[in-house]
Protein backbone atom coordinates (compact mmCIF):
# COMPACT_ATOMS: atom_id res chain seq x y z
CA UNK A 1 0.00 0.00 0.00
CA UNK A 2 2.92 2.04 -0.15
CA UNK A 3 4.14 4.14 2.94
CA UNK A 4 4.50 2.92 6.40
CA UNK A 5 2.00 3.12 8.49
CA UNK A 6 1.49 6.54 9.16
CA UNK A 7 -0.89 7.04 12.33
CA UNK A 8 -2.31 10.04 13.58
CA UNK A 9 -0.20 12.31 16.01
CA UNK A 10 -1.23 15.32 18.31
CA UNK A 11 -0.85 18.11 15.88
CA UNK A 12 -2.33 15.52 13.01
CA UNK A 13 -5.49 15.22 15.28
CA UNK A 14 -5.57 19.54 15.71
CA UNK A 15 -5.03 20.03 12.20
CA UNK A 16 -7.60 17.60 11.51
CA UNK A 17 -10.24 19.02 13.16
CA UNK A 18 -9.26 22.53 12.16
CA UNK A 19 -10.14 21.29 8.77
CA UNK A 20 -13.16 19.94 9.53
CA UNK A 21 -14.34 23.28 11.05
CA UNK A 22 -13.13 25.41 7.93
CA UNK A 23 -14.88 22.93 5.85
CA UNK A 24 -18.16 22.91 7.80
CA UNK A 25 -17.91 26.63 8.14
CA UNK A 26 -17.82 27.05 4.27
CA UNK A 27 -20.34 24.82 4.02
CA UNK A 28 -22.46 26.66 6.24
CA UNK A 29 -22.28 30.15 4.44
CA UNK A 30 -23.03 28.31 1.32
CA UNK A 31 -26.03 26.98 2.38
CA UNK A 32 -27.08 30.22 4.01
CA UNK A 33 -26.24 32.02 0.24
CA UNK A 34 -28.57 29.71 -0.93
CA UNK A 35 -31.56 30.19 1.75
CA UNK A 36 -31.22 34.04 1.36
CA UNK A 37 -28.88 35.20 4.46
CA UNK A 38 -31.53 33.64 7.38
CA UNK A 39 -30.27 34.97 10.73
CA UNK A 40 -33.11 33.74 13.42
CA UNK A 41 -32.90 29.72 12.42
CA UNK A 42 -36.51 28.41 11.53
CA UNK A 43 -39.71 28.92 13.81
CA UNK A 44 -39.43 25.78 15.80
CA UNK A 45 -35.85 26.68 16.55
CA UNK A 46 -37.49 30.22 17.86
CA UNK A 47 -40.13 28.14 20.26
CA UNK A 48 -36.99 26.46 21.55
CA UNK A 49 -35.36 30.10 22.18
CA UNK A 50 -38.63 31.33 23.67
CA UNK A 51 -38.01 28.43 26.56
CA UNK A 52 -34.30 28.86 26.74
CA UNK A 53 -35.32 32.69 27.49
CA UNK A 54 -37.66 32.40 30.04
CA UNK A 55 -35.73 29.67 31.70
CA UNK A 56 -32.26 31.57 31.71
CA UNK A 57 -34.47 34.80 33.11
CA UNK A 58 -35.70 32.53 36.03
CA UNK A 59 -39.32 31.23 34.61
CA UNK A 60 -38.61 27.68 34.30
CA UNK A 61 -40.29 25.56 31.65
CA UNK A 62 -43.05 28.12 30.58
CA UNK A 63 -43.60 29.18 26.78
CA UNK A 64 -46.06 31.80 28.53
CA UNK A 65 -44.52 33.50 31.24
CA UNK A 66 -46.71 33.08 34.12
CA UNK A 67 -48.45 30.74 32.68
CA UNK A 68 -48.35 26.71 32.62
CA UNK A 69 -45.05 24.52 33.00
CA UNK A 70 -44.99 23.04 29.52
CA UNK A 71 -42.90 20.76 27.61
CA UNK A 72 -43.00 21.88 24.59
CA UNK A 73 -39.92 21.25 22.76
CA UNK A 74 -38.40 18.22 21.58
CA UNK A 75 -34.61 18.04 23.45
CA UNK A 76 -34.47 18.74 26.97
CA UNK A 77 -30.80 19.62 26.29
CA UNK A 78 -31.06 21.56 23.30
CA UNK A 79 -32.75 24.23 25.32
CA UNK A 80 -30.48 24.06 28.81
CA UNK A 81 -27.63 24.44 25.73
CA UNK A 82 -29.47 27.43 24.40
CA UNK A 83 -30.18 28.80 27.63
CA UNK A 84 -26.62 29.45 28.71
CA UNK A 85 -26.65 31.44 25.19
CA UNK A 86 -29.25 33.52 26.61
CA UNK A 87 -28.24 34.80 29.59
CA UNK A 88 -25.51 36.20 28.62
CA UNK A 89 -27.07 37.90 25.16
CA UNK A 90 -30.37 39.01 24.42
CA UNK A 91 -29.92 37.80 20.67
CA UNK A 92 -27.43 35.00 20.68
CA UNK A 93 -28.49 33.61 17.06
CA UNK A 94 -25.28 33.87 15.88
CA UNK A 95 -23.34 32.61 18.73
CA UNK A 96 -25.80 29.19 18.80
CA UNK A 97 -24.70 29.09 15.03
CA UNK A 98 -21.13 29.17 15.63
CA UNK A 99 -22.01 26.35 18.38
CA UNK A 100 -23.88 24.63 15.71
CA UNK A 101 -21.05 24.61 13.44
CA UNK A 102 -18.48 23.29 16.43
CA UNK A 103 -21.10 20.34 16.77
CA UNK A 104 -20.80 19.10 12.99
CA UNK A 105 -17.37 19.72 13.02
CA UNK A 106 -16.11 17.66 16.26
CA UNK A 107 -19.16 14.95 15.46
CA UNK A 108 -17.21 14.35 11.96
CA UNK A 109 -13.82 14.59 13.26
CA UNK A 110 -14.49 12.21 15.92
CA UNK A 111 -15.25 9.71 12.74
CA UNK A 112 -12.93 10.76 10.74
CA UNK A 113 -10.10 10.21 13.81
CA UNK A 114 -11.96 7.20 14.25
CA UNK A 115 -11.39 5.51 10.60
CA UNK A 116 -8.12 6.63 10.34
CA UNK A 117 -6.44 5.47 13.84
CA UNK A 118 -8.22 1.70 13.09
CA UNK A 119 -6.29 0.17 10.80
CA UNK A 120 -2.66 0.03 9.49
CA UNK A 121 -3.06 2.48 7.18
CA UNK A 122 -0.56 4.69 4.47
CA UNK A 123 -0.85 8.36 4.32
CA UNK A 124 -1.61 8.19 0.71
CA UNK A 125 -4.78 6.23 2.00
CA UNK A 126 -5.41 8.72 4.58
CA UNK A 127 -5.22 11.56 2.89
CA UNK A 128 -7.97 9.73 0.35
CA UNK A 129 -10.14 8.48 3.09
CA UNK A 130 -10.01 12.56 4.70
CA UNK A 131 -11.00 14.24 2.08
CA UNK A 132 -13.29 11.45 0.60
CA UNK A 133 -14.85 11.51 3.69
CA UNK A 134 -15.43 15.36 3.56
CA UNK A 135 -16.24 15.71 0.31
CA UNK A 136 -19.29 13.25 0.46
CA UNK A 137 -20.35 14.89 3.85
CA UNK A 138 -20.66 18.40 2.47
CA UNK A 139 -22.25 17.20 -0.87
CA UNK A 140 -25.54 17.27 0.67
CA UNK A 141 -26.98 20.29 1.36
CA UNK A 142 -29.58 19.23 3.44
CA UNK A 143 -27.51 17.99 5.59
CA UNK A 144 -25.63 20.74 6.07
CA UNK A 145 -28.75 23.30 6.24
CA UNK A 146 -30.82 21.01 9.05
CA UNK A 147 -27.03 20.77 11.48
CA UNK A 148 -26.41 24.63 11.02
CA UNK A 149 -28.33 27.17 9.69
CA UNK A 150 -31.54 26.01 10.98
CA UNK A 151 -30.38 26.69 14.42
CA UNK A 152 -32.30 23.15 15.70
CA UNK A 153 -31.28 20.20 17.88
CA UNK A 154 -30.13 18.30 14.68
CA UNK A 155 -26.59 19.37 15.37
CA UNK A 156 -26.57 18.15 19.10
CA UNK A 157 -28.15 14.49 18.24
CA UNK A 158 -26.17 14.24 15.23
CA UNK A 159 -23.03 14.59 17.61
CA UNK A 160 -24.45 12.57 20.26
CA UNK A 161 -24.87 9.37 17.57
CA UNK A 162 -21.59 9.82 16.09
CA UNK A 163 -20.06 9.55 19.40
CA UNK A 164 -22.50 6.58 20.16
CA UNK A 165 -21.41 4.85 17.09
CA UNK A 166 -17.56 5.42 17.63
CA UNK A 167 -18.08 4.06 21.47
CA UNK A 168 -20.04 1.07 20.27
CA UNK A 169 -17.34 -0.10 17.96
CA UNK A 170 -14.56 0.90 20.16
CA UNK A 171 -16.22 -1.01 22.34
CA UNK A 172 -15.93 1.94 24.74
CA UNK A 173 -18.07 1.11 27.59
CA UNK A 174 -18.06 3.77 30.43
CA UNK A 175 -18.48 6.30 27.64
CA UNK A 176 -20.94 4.24 25.65
CA UNK A 177 -22.38 5.21 29.35
CA UNK A 178 -22.30 8.79 29.06
CA UNK A 179 -23.37 8.90 25.58
CA UNK A 180 -26.99 7.14 26.47
CA UNK A 181 -27.52 9.47 29.23
CA UNK A 182 -26.64 12.60 26.34
CA UNK A 183 -29.23 10.64 23.91
CA UNK A 184 -32.27 10.12 26.46
CA UNK A 185 -31.76 13.76 26.87
CA UNK A 186 -31.26 15.06 23.13
CA UNK A 187 -34.69 13.31 21.21
CA UNK A 188 -37.08 11.54 22.42
CA UNK A 189 -36.58 8.76 19.46
CA UNK A 190 -33.70 7.76 21.61
CA UNK A 191 -36.04 5.24 23.65
CA UNK A 192 -36.20 3.93 20.90
CA UNK A 193 -32.25 4.01 19.94
CA UNK A 194 -30.61 3.17 22.62
CA UNK A 195 -32.06 -0.39 23.29
CA UNK A 196 -31.18 -0.77 19.98
CA UNK A 197 -27.24 0.47 20.79
CA UNK A 198 -27.99 -2.13 24.28
CA UNK A 199 -28.69 -5.54 21.77
CA UNK A 200 -25.65 -4.04 19.22
CA UNK A 201 -23.36 -4.31 22.30
CA UNK A 202 -23.95 -7.56 23.42
CA UNK A 203 -23.86 -8.71 20.00
CA UNK A 204 -20.24 -6.91 19.96
CA UNK A 205 -19.39 -9.39 22.72
CA UNK A 206 -21.62 -12.43 23.50
CA UNK A 207 -19.42 -13.53 25.88
CA UNK A 208 -18.56 -10.50 28.15
CA UNK A 209 -22.23 -9.32 29.22
CA UNK A 210 -20.61 -7.17 31.74
CA UNK A 211 -19.82 -5.08 28.76
CA UNK A 212 -23.40 -3.90 28.51
CA UNK A 213 -23.80 -3.31 32.75
CA UNK A 214 -22.77 0.45 32.80
CA UNK A 215 -25.08 1.29 29.95
CA UNK A 216 -27.83 -0.51 30.99
CA UNK A 217 -27.65 1.12 34.50
CA UNK A 218 -27.24 4.76 32.55
CA UNK A 219 -29.92 3.88 30.40
CA UNK A 220 -32.56 2.99 33.31
CA UNK A 221 -31.12 5.35 35.88
CA UNK A 222 -31.77 8.39 33.22
CA UNK A 223 -35.50 7.04 31.94
CA UNK A 224 -36.48 6.81 35.51
CA UNK A 225 -34.82 9.92 36.45
CA UNK A 226 -36.17 12.18 33.06
CA UNK A 227 -39.66 10.65 34.04
CA UNK A 228 -39.90 11.50 37.70
CA UNK A 229 -38.56 15.17 36.75
CA UNK A 230 -41.59 15.48 34.31
CA UNK A 231 -44.51 14.03 36.65
CA UNK A 232 -43.26 16.04 39.24
CA UNK A 233 -42.62 19.47 37.16
CA UNK A 234 -45.45 19.34 34.19
CA UNK A 235 -47.46 16.48 35.53
CA UNK A 236 -47.31 14.11 32.23
CA UNK A 237 -44.54 11.24 31.48
CA UNK A 238 -43.95 12.28 27.99
CA UNK A 239 -43.07 15.75 26.37
CA UNK A 240 -46.38 17.63 25.56
CA UNK A 241 -45.10 17.14 21.79
CA UNK A 242 -45.97 13.67 21.41
CA UNK A 243 -49.31 14.35 22.91
CA UNK A 244 -49.81 16.38 20.23
CA UNK A 245 -48.26 14.84 17.75
CA UNK A 246 -49.36 11.74 18.02
CA UNK A 247 -50.52 9.58 15.29
CA UNK A 248 -53.38 7.61 15.36
CA UNK A 249 -51.55 3.83 14.73
CA UNK A 250 -48.42 2.16 13.45
CA UNK A 251 -50.41 1.05 10.17
CA UNK A 252 -51.41 4.68 9.16
CA UNK A 253 -47.51 5.81 9.73
CA UNK A 254 -46.11 3.26 7.68
CA UNK A 255 -47.42 4.66 3.99
CA UNK A 256 -46.41 8.42 4.82
CA UNK A 257 -42.84 6.66 6.91
CA UNK A 258 -42.26 4.55 3.85
CA UNK A 259 -42.90 7.69 1.30
CA UNK A 260 -40.44 9.63 3.42
CA UNK A 261 -37.42 7.19 3.70
CA UNK A 262 -37.71 6.75 -0.51
CA UNK A 263 -37.17 11.02 -0.72
CA UNK A 264 -34.74 10.70 1.67
CA UNK A 265 -32.86 7.95 -0.86
CA UNK A 266 -33.77 9.66 -4.07
CA UNK A 267 -32.89 12.75 -2.97
CA UNK A 268 -29.78 11.82 -1.23
CA UNK A 269 -27.41 8.98 -4.04
CA UNK A 270 -25.03 8.86 -1.26
CA UNK A 271 -27.26 7.56 1.19
CA UNK A 272 -28.96 5.15 -1.19
CA UNK A 273 -25.99 3.31 -1.87
CA UNK A 274 -25.32 3.19 1.80
CA UNK A 275 -28.58 2.08 2.42
CA UNK A 276 -28.34 -0.70 -0.56
CA UNK A 277 -24.93 -1.63 0.89
CA UNK A 278 -26.33 -1.99 4.41
CA UNK A 279 -28.88 -4.31 3.26
CA UNK A 280 -26.53 -6.21 1.54
CA UNK A 281 -24.11 -6.61 4.04
CA UNK A 282 -26.64 -7.78 6.25
CA UNK A 283 -28.22 -10.03 4.30
CA UNK A 284 -25.20 -11.50 3.14
CA UNK A 285 -23.58 -12.10 7.10
CA UNK A 286 -26.89 -13.49 8.32
CA UNK A 287 -26.89 -16.42 5.58
CA UNK A 288 -23.76 -17.17 6.11
CA UNK A 289 -24.51 -17.38 9.64
CA UNK A 290 -27.44 -19.66 9.08
CA UNK A 291 -25.39 -22.19 6.78
CA UNK A 292 -22.51 -22.23 9.39
CA UNK A 293 -24.91 -21.72 12.23
CA UNK A 294 -22.39 -19.14 13.37
CA UNK A 295 -23.22 -17.31 17.19
CA UNK A 296 -19.46 -15.76 16.87
CA UNK A 297 -19.29 -12.38 17.59
CA UNK A 298 -20.76 -9.57 15.09
CA UNK A 299 -17.87 -7.73 13.09
CA UNK A 300 -17.78 -4.16 13.32
CA UNK A 301 -19.12 -3.30 9.83
CA UNK A 302 -22.33 -5.40 10.56
CA UNK A 303 -22.67 -3.55 13.66
CA UNK A 304 -22.87 -0.47 11.75
CA UNK A 305 -24.81 -1.59 9.14
CA UNK A 306 -27.29 -2.71 11.83
CA UNK A 307 -27.23 0.77 13.55
CA UNK A 308 -27.60 2.66 10.56
CA UNK A 309 -30.66 0.13 9.31
CA UNK A 310 -32.51 1.06 13.09
CA UNK A 311 -32.11 4.78 12.24
CA UNK A 312 -33.42 4.51 8.79
CA UNK A 313 -36.26 2.67 10.26
CA UNK A 314 -37.51 4.48 13.26
CA UNK A 315 -38.94 7.67 11.12
CA UNK A 316 -40.79 5.20 9.36
CA UNK A 317 -42.56 3.59 12.16
CA UNK A 318 -43.13 7.47 13.33
CA UNK A 319 -44.97 8.39 10.01
CA UNK A 320 -41.84 10.44 8.77
CA UNK A 321 -42.33 14.37 8.94
CA UNK A 322 -43.80 17.48 7.30
CA UNK A 323 -40.39 19.75 6.80
CA UNK A 324 -38.79 19.29 3.48
CA UNK A 325 -35.03 18.28 2.86
CA UNK A 326 -35.92 14.80 5.23
CA UNK A 327 -34.46 16.82 9.00
CA UNK A 328 -35.15 13.45 10.92
CA UNK A 329 -32.50 11.61 8.43
CA UNK A 330 -29.83 14.12 8.74
CA UNK A 331 -28.51 13.58 12.02
CA UNK A 332 -27.88 10.11 11.15
CA UNK A 333 -26.07 10.74 7.36
CA UNK A 334 -22.96 11.18 8.56
CA UNK A 335 -23.16 7.21 10.18
CA UNK A 336 -24.18 6.37 6.73
CA UNK A 337 -20.98 7.60 5.55
CA UNK A 338 -19.20 5.45 8.18
CA UNK A 339 -20.60 2.51 7.24
CA UNK A 340 -19.35 3.09 4.02
CA UNK A 341 -16.25 3.63 4.75
CA UNK A 342 -15.60 1.07 7.22
CA UNK A 343 -17.31 -1.17 4.64
CA UNK A 344 -14.73 -0.11 1.62
CA UNK A 345 -12.00 -1.03 4.36
CA UNK A 346 -12.91 -4.01 5.21
CA UNK A 347 -13.42 -4.99 1.36
CA UNK A 348 -9.71 -3.63 0.73
CA UNK A 349 -10.96 -1.61 -2.19
CA UNK A 350 -7.90 -0.79 -4.01
CA UNK A 351 -6.63 3.52 -3.24
CA UNK A 352 -7.59 4.44 -7.50
CA UNK A 353 -11.22 2.53 -6.89
CA UNK A 354 -11.78 4.01 -3.96
CA UNK A 355 -11.04 7.87 -5.08
CA UNK A 356 -13.38 7.13 -8.28
CA UNK A 357 -15.59 6.09 -6.55
CA UNK A 358 -15.71 8.63 -4.19
CA UNK A 359 -15.49 11.27 -6.50
CA UNK A 360 -18.71 10.21 -8.76
CA UNK A 361 -20.16 9.76 -5.83
CA UNK A 362 -19.57 13.15 -4.84
CA UNK A 363 -20.31 14.54 -8.14
CA UNK A 364 -23.35 12.80 -7.99
CA UNK A 365 -24.65 13.86 -4.94
CA UNK A 366 -24.36 17.50 -5.27
CA UNK A 367 -25.77 17.68 -8.88
CA UNK A 368 -28.15 15.18 -8.78
CA UNK A 369 -31.38 15.65 -7.33
CA UNK A 370 -33.45 18.97 -7.08
CA UNK A 371 -32.49 19.35 -3.10
CA UNK A 372 -28.80 19.05 -4.44
CA UNK A 373 -26.08 22.46 -4.30
CA UNK A 374 -26.56 22.49 -8.17
CA UNK A 375 -30.21 21.84 -7.81
CA UNK A 376 -30.61 24.57 -5.30
CA UNK A 377 -28.81 26.86 -7.31
CA UNK A 378 -31.24 26.63 -9.88
CA UNK A 379 -34.45 27.17 -8.16
CA UNK A 380 -35.67 31.08 -7.65
CA UNK A 381 -34.96 31.64 -3.98
CA UNK A 382 -38.89 31.97 -2.98
CA UNK A 383 -39.00 27.82 -4.47
CA UNK A 384 -35.97 26.37 -2.38
CA UNK A 385 -37.17 23.56 0.31
CA UNK A 386 -36.63 25.60 3.67
CA UNK A 387 -36.94 29.11 2.67
CA UNK A 388 -40.34 29.46 3.42
CA UNK A 389 -39.49 28.28 7.48
CA UNK A 390 -36.43 30.46 7.52
CA UNK A 391 -39.40 33.35 6.41
CA UNK A 392 -42.89 32.35 8.60
CA UNK A 393 -39.63 33.10 11.72
CA UNK A 394 -38.98 36.29 10.20
CA UNK A 395 -42.39 37.49 9.68
CA UNK A 396 -43.71 35.77 13.09
CA UNK A 397 -40.98 37.91 14.44
CA UNK A 398 -42.44 41.25 12.75
CA UNK A 399 -46.04 40.23 13.38
CA UNK A 400 -44.86 40.09 17.13
CA UNK A 401 -43.37 43.17 16.79
CA UNK A 402 -46.31 44.96 15.18
CA UNK A 403 -48.92 43.49 17.97
CA UNK A 404 -46.54 44.52 20.79
CA UNK A 405 -46.34 48.03 19.77
CA UNK A 406 -49.85 48.59 18.89
CA UNK A 407 -51.07 47.87 22.05
CA UNK A 408 -48.88 49.38 23.98
CA UNK A 409 -49.10 52.46 22.64
CA UNK A 410 -52.94 52.34 22.20
CA UNK A 411 -54.81 50.12 24.79
CA UNK A 412 -53.79 49.33 27.80
CA UNK A 413 -54.51 45.66 27.17
CA UNK A 414 -52.34 43.04 25.52
CA UNK A 415 -54.66 40.86 23.27
CA UNK A 416 -54.06 36.71 24.07
CA UNK A 417 -52.60 35.74 19.99
CA UNK A 418 -54.22 32.35 19.21
CA UNK A 419 -51.20 31.09 16.49
CA UNK A 420 -50.70 28.25 14.38
CA UNK A 421 -46.77 29.00 13.95
CA UNK A 422 -45.61 29.98 17.80
CA UNK A 423 -41.88 30.55 17.74
CA UNK A 424 -41.16 33.99 16.52
CA UNK A 425 -43.97 35.59 17.50
CA UNK A 426 -43.62 34.59 21.14
CA UNK A 427 -40.16 35.87 20.57
CA UNK A 428 -41.32 39.30 20.47
CA UNK A 429 -44.57 39.58 22.17
CA UNK A 430 -44.97 39.77 25.78
CA UNK A 431 -48.69 38.94 26.50
CA UNK A 432 -50.19 35.71 26.32
CA UNK A 433 -49.98 33.35 23.18
CA UNK A 434 -52.05 30.46 22.86
CA UNK A 435 -50.73 27.67 20.17
CA UNK A 436 -53.46 26.33 18.18
CA UNK A 437 -51.64 23.60 17.66
CA UNK A 438 -51.23 22.06 21.18
CA UNK A 439 -47.38 22.07 21.39
CA UNK A 440 -46.93 24.51 23.76
CA UNK A 441 -50.75 24.42 25.39
CA UNK A 442 -51.37 21.31 27.06
CA UNK A 443 -55.27 21.66 27.17
CA UNK A 444 -55.09 21.60 23.61
CA UNK A 445 -52.02 19.53 23.08
CA UNK A 446 -53.73 16.49 25.30
CA UNK A 447 -57.59 17.11 23.41
CA UNK A 448 -59.45 14.22 22.08
CA UNK A 449 -59.09 13.61 18.49
CA UNK A 450 -57.91 11.17 16.31
CA UNK A 451 -55.13 13.15 14.98
CA UNK A 452 -55.36 12.35 11.15
CA UNK A 453 -54.60 15.78 8.90
CA UNK A 454 -51.56 17.65 8.54
CA UNK A 455 -48.50 15.68 9.36
CA UNK A 456 -47.35 17.25 13.42
CA UNK A 457 -50.45 20.08 13.17
CA UNK A 458 -53.50 17.48 13.94
CA UNK A 459 -54.07 18.72 17.68
CA UNK A 460 -56.89 21.39 16.92
CA UNK A 461 -59.69 20.85 19.20
CA UNK A 462 -62.45 23.07 17.91
CA UNK A 463 -64.30 22.68 21.74
CA UNK A 464 -60.75 23.07 23.14
CA UNK A 465 -60.90 26.58 21.19
CA UNK A 466 -63.95 27.96 22.50
CA UNK A 467 -63.05 27.24 26.37
CA UNK A 468 -59.46 29.11 25.65
CA UNK A 469 -60.87 31.94 23.47
CA UNK A 470 -58.07 34.14 22.60
CA UNK A 471 -58.60 37.39 21.49
CA UNK A 472 -57.06 37.38 18.43
CA UNK A 473 -56.48 34.67 15.96
CA UNK A 474 -53.39 35.08 13.59
CA UNK A 475 -53.28 32.38 11.32
CA UNK A 476 -49.69 31.41 10.21
CA UNK A 477 -48.68 34.30 12.00
CA UNK A 478 -48.72 35.89 8.47
CA UNK A 479 -51.29 38.17 8.27
CA UNK A 480 -51.05 38.27 4.46
CA UNK A 481 -49.26 34.70 3.49
CA UNK A 482 -49.39 33.52 -0.08
CA UNK A 483 -52.64 30.87 0.89
CA UNK A 484 -54.74 33.35 3.08
CA UNK A 485 -57.38 35.62 1.49
CA UNK A 486 -57.92 38.45 4.50
CA UNK A 487 -60.93 37.86 6.47
CA UNK A 488 -61.01 34.01 5.13
CA UNK A 489 -59.02 31.60 6.06
CA UNK A 490 -58.19 29.32 3.57
CA UNK A 491 -55.57 26.45 2.53
CA UNK A 492 -53.10 25.60 4.87
CA UNK A 493 -54.75 27.51 7.70
CA UNK A 494 -58.08 26.25 7.32
CA UNK A 495 -57.15 22.45 7.06
CA UNK A 496 -54.96 23.40 10.07
CA UNK A 497 -58.22 24.85 12.25
CA UNK A 498 -60.47 22.44 10.75
CA UNK A 499 -62.20 25.33 8.43
CA UNK A 500 -62.92 27.15 11.64
CA UNK A 501 -64.68 30.53 10.23
CA UNK A 502 -66.82 28.15 8.70
CA UNK A 503 -68.37 27.69 12.54
CA UNK A 504 -71.10 29.51 12.97
CA UNK A 505 -70.28 30.15 16.89
CA UNK A 506 -67.00 31.68 15.63
CA UNK A 507 -68.81 34.07 13.06
CA UNK A 508 -70.49 35.10 15.65
CA UNK A 509 -67.81 35.84 18.05
CA UNK A 510 -65.21 37.33 16.18
CA UNK A 511 -64.39 39.67 13.31
CA UNK A 512 -61.56 39.95 10.76
CA UNK A 513 -59.98 43.76 11.56
CA UNK A 514 -57.10 45.47 9.86
CA UNK A 515 -55.59 47.67 12.09
CA UNK A 516 -53.88 51.16 10.35
CA UNK A 517 -52.80 48.03 7.52
CA UNK A 518 -50.03 47.15 10.07
CA UNK A 519 -51.91 44.46 11.70
CA UNK A 520 -54.62 42.13 11.06
CA UNK A 521 -56.34 39.10 12.78
CA UNK A 522 -59.82 37.44 13.12
CA UNK A 523 -60.72 39.59 16.94
CA UNK A 524 -62.65 38.65 19.31
CA UNK A 525 -65.75 40.98 19.47
CA UNK A 526 -65.97 41.34 23.07
CA UNK A 527 -62.05 42.20 23.22
CA UNK A 528 -62.53 44.80 20.92
CA UNK A 529 -65.44 46.40 23.03
CA UNK A 530 -63.48 46.75 26.33
CA UNK A 531 -59.84 47.92 24.35
CA UNK A 532 -59.54 51.05 24.22
CA UNK A 533 -58.38 51.80 20.84
CA UNK A 534 -59.22 55.84 20.49
CA UNK A 535 -56.52 56.50 18.50
CA UNK A 536 -56.27 53.47 16.13
CA UNK A 537 -58.32 53.36 13.07
CA UNK A 538 -59.56 49.92 12.33
CA UNK A 539 -61.40 48.19 9.38
CA UNK A 540 -63.35 45.49 10.23
CA UNK A 541 -65.44 42.83 7.85
CA UNK A 542 -68.31 41.51 8.72
CA UNK A 543 -69.26 38.27 7.87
Amino acid sequence: MGDAHAGINPRATVILFVITLLATTAASVASAQLHGSPRIGIDDANIFFVYARHLADGHGFVYNVGGERVEGFTSMLWVLVCAVFFAFSEAPEMLILGLCTVFVAVANAWILFFLLRREETSRTRQAVLGVGYLALLFSSPAYVTWTTITLMDVCLWGLVLALGAVALLQRAHLMLAGVVVLMLLTRPESLAVVPVVLVLLVLRNPKNWRSVLAPTIAFLTTVIALTAFRLLYFGYPLPNTYYAKVSPSLAENLGPGLKYLGTFLVGSPVALVSAILVVLVVAQDLLQRIRQKDVSALSPTILCALFCAALLVLPVLSGGDHFPMSRFYQGAYPLLLLFLFVALNEYRLRTHLAVTAVALLTLVNATFSADSWHGLARQPLAERPLVNEFEIAEKGRRVGRAFQQAFQENSTTLPSLGVITAGGVKMEYSGEVVDLMGLNNTRMGHSPGDRRGIKNHVAFNPEIFFELRPDVILPNALPYSADQTPGKMTGFQAMALHRLDRNPEFQEAYVYVEIEKKISGFFNRSFLDNAQLASTSATASSW
